[in-house]
């Protein structure tokens, strides 16, 4: 569930999936998400890294590393650096979160195990199922009381 949602954030930057996640399960890690991100567009400036960046890496390849890589290639190979780096302090940042307040996130608890299901299996299932069925419902006494004692 993760892995394709981040693959869509990396190459056309569509990032809403996954801040909505940890917005809504952990608001404070959108709070730190926010602060990570300002600071980086905060060093690169002062490094010179200007352009359009707001996007995914297709995006940014079109309108900034390809037609301009021949004048500005050290501005980009810093980017990159920076980049690089910052995706390092958000792992680092994020896990050690995640692991101390123990936040449940999507893909991180497996509360039932995966596998391949045989026929036997859904065999024996389906006659669970059948013979709960049959059980007579348990009649409760119903002893009427006054509404108004």
């Amino acid at each position: 569930m993760v892995l394709p949602a981040t693959l869509t954030a990396i190459f056309a930057g569509i990032t809403e999936p996954l801040e909505f996640t940890f917005l809504f399960l952990a608001p404070y890690l959108f709070v730190i998400h926010a602060l990570l991100g300002a600071t980086m567009v905060t060093i690169m400036n002062m490094f010179g890294v200007v352009g359009m960046m707001g996007s995914g890496l297709i995006e940014i390849a079109a309108l900034n590393w390809i037609p301009l890589s021949s004048n500005h290639g050290g501005i980009y190979l810093i980017q990159a650096v920076i980049g690089l780096l910052f995706t390092a302090l958000y792992f680092v940042i994020f896990r050690w979160m995640i692991v101390k307040f123990d936040i449940p996130l999507p893909g991180r608890k497996h509360e039932e195990e995966t596998r391949l299901y045989t026929k036997q299996d859904y065999e024996n299932a389906h006659k669970k199922v059948m013979t709960e069925r049959k059980r007579p419902f348990m009649r409760l006494s119903m002893k009427r009381k006054p509404f108004i004692s």
